[in-house]
């Protein structure tokens, strides 16, 4: 199955609930109203703009998303820099935490995970092993050299080891690989109100 008949697929509803709520099988999905949910992402669906306030809380649509990490609060779970590849997967605009580049405010968890999964079968990432893949993501972990931490977690997270290509994960472990990553980007949910 190529990447973009993944991201189609009703099943990639089901992987977004699972890896949101940190449980295997359970039904929570960002487009559900279940109140359990610890990400209330379907409250932006449909939203066309972003507005970032002068504490850092984010306006999507008509939700304030407060407090969390900037990938939270961007619904952009893999940190992914503002640009052209971000707004063809519908990127509305960008954020800064600290010192870090911009990141894409995506209108939903949806947008940003569909977007990170895409990016990782690019060919910059996808010809790479996930150790380079990493190094490359991150410049944290480029300073760290071969093996680091974060490589490791995310081979983990594939069921595989980090010399093993991109090209060669299947869907599913690179849907793993994405759930290590989430949890690695520091994706913390924090408080949404209606503005």
């Amino acid at each position: 199955m190529k990447i973009k008949e993944l991201v189609q697929e009703d099943s990639f509803q089901d992987f977004l609930g699972n890896i949101i709520s940190g449980r295997k099988g359970d039904n929570i999905t960002p487009n559900s109203n279940n109140s359990d949910s610890p990400d209330d992402s379907n409250n932006t669906a449909g939203a066309t703009s972003a507005h970032v306030e002068k504490d850092g809380s984010i306006i999507i649509g008509n939700q304030k998303r407060s407090g969390g990490t900037i990938s939270w609060r961007c619904n952009n779970p893999g940190n992914v820099m503002y640009g052209s590849f971000a707004k063809g997967f519908g990127a509305l605009g960008s954020a800064k935490a600290g010192d870090t580049e911009p990141v894409a405010i995506m209108p939903t968890l949806d947008h940003g995970l569909r977007m990170q999964m895409a990016l990782w079968r690019k060919p910059m990432y996808n010809n790479l092993t996930i150790d380079k893949g990493c190094q490359q993501w991150a410049t944290g972990v480029k300073k760290q050299g071969r093996g680091s931490q974060y490589a490791r977690d995310l081979a983990a997270g594939a069921g595989t080891t980090i010399d093993t290509k991109v090209s060669d994960l299947s869907d599913d472990q690179l849907k793993g690989l994405v759930k290590a990553q989430m949890k690695w980007e520091g994706y913390k949910p924090g408080t949404v109100t209606t503005v």
